[in-house]
This record gives structure tokens, C-alpha cells and sequence, in this order.
């Protein structure tokens, strides 16, 4: 299997054999991980050719909750809402995390909202997941402006067993 790679800007879909992924890789998202079945796919996201990061993540603003920040950066990065409340899975030291099925999401017009709020040290990493056929149906649904507030160019996807290779 190859990694599935929506390139926002020509709102096209291709597989590459490799990506570069980025150095940011969280210590508790291997635990997340090794709990999934080595077939489902996990969504991330490109900032620009070369830097390819697993999942998605984003800072907590000022006077935000954790539930706050994690439906912000679904929108933002993926233009996804979640359907149910999110799960805190873990926290390690500053860093939070959750899962959530795809199935368990909306796509959503996404909406520049450049916010002048002050970036907090605490992270909500959060893993979005699903079958083969679910995460291709998202990739050719979703549309992200080409100019977002996260520079985002590329969503991508590829099984649990090839990103835990990674990890």
C-alpha cells in the first residue's frame, strides 16, 4: 500500500511511494497506534513538500479548553466537525491526545479565522481514523481553500502498519 496524498492546491488525489515525514513525531502517539488494526488509515496533513506530519495538532489559545482546540484544528486542518465529543485518550506532559472516527465527523466549509489570540504551550494531538474506502471518500469530498491560516497544502493517509514502520 501507498500513502493516499490530496494535494489542496489542484484539488487532486495520488499515491506516492514515499513521503518525508516530519521529525514531530509524539511519544504517545505510538500507543494510540499500536491499539489500531494494521489496516486503518490515519489521516495527516503536508505543510509543504518534505514535511508531511502524522495526524493532526495545534496549540491551545488563550482561555481555550481542550475540546475547544481540538474542534478548532479539525476545522482548520482537515475541515472536519466532530460529531460526538471527543475522548481524552492520554496527556503527556503538555501534550493531549484523542481519536476519533472518521465516521464520527462532518465535513465542514472551512473558514479563514486568523485569530490574534496568544498561542498557550499545552497541544492537543488528535488521530483521525478510518477504512480504506472512508478516509478516500473524505480525500475527494473535502476542499480547503488553497490559502489557509496553517499553510496547509496536502492531506494525506496511509495504513497503521506503515506509520508505525515510521515511528
Amino acid at each position: 500500500m501507498m500513502p493516499m496524498v490530496k494535494d489542496i492546491r489542484k484539488n487532486k488525489i495520488e499515491f506516492r511511494r514515499s513521503l518525508e515525514i516530519s521529525p514531530f513525531k509524539p511519544f504517545g502517539l505510538k500507543k494510540i497506534l499500536e491499539k489500531k488494526d494494521k489496516d486503518t488509515y490515519i489521516i495527516g496533513v503536508g505543510y509543504e513538500e518534505g514535511d508531511f506530519q502524522i495526524c493532526i495538532s495545534g496549540r491551545f489559545k488563550k482561555n481555550e479548553i481542550i475540546y475547544d482546540t481540538i474542534r478548532r484544528e479539525m476545522g482548520e486542518e482537515l475541515g472536519l466537525k466532530p460529531l460526538l465529543s471527543p475522548t481524552i485518550i492520554s496527556r503527556n506532559g503538555l501534550n493531549w491526545y484523542t481519536e476519533i472516527n472518521i465516521k464520527d465527523t462532518e465535513i465542514v466549509l472551512h473558514k479563514n479565522n486568523i485569530s490574534s489570540e496568544m498561542d498557550m504551550n499545552e497541544r492537543a494531538i488528535v488521530c483521525i481514523y478510518g477504512t480504506k474506502e472512508e478516509v478516500w471518500s473524505y480525500l475527494q469530498k473535502v476542499r480547503l481553500p488553497v490559502i489557509n491560516d496553517d499553510h496547509i497544502t496536502h492531506i494525506w493517509a496511509d495504513t497503521v502498519e506503515n506509520i508505525l514502520n515510521l515511528l
